[in-house]
């Protein structure tokens, strides 16, 4: 086994930081696609309750 020197922290230290970098991305990247598709389908809904529903309110 090796010995431990104090650069092996430093390295683990890096590593740690790009692996945050990477995950932080990437949960936002999923988190923005999400919304995004929430999004359109509250648009795509509304429009279809729209048309479903603007005759009877321009009845009255």
């Amino acid at each position: 086994m090796r010995k431990w020197k104090p650069e092996d922290n430093l390295v683990r230290e890096k590593d740690d930081f790009l692996a945050g970098i990477i995950e932080t991305t990437a949960s936002c990247m999923i988190a923005e696609f999400l919304f995004l598709s929430f999004d359109t389908w509250l648009l795509f809904m509304e429009r279809v309750l729209y048309f479903q529903w603007a005759p009877i309110f321009d009845r009255q």
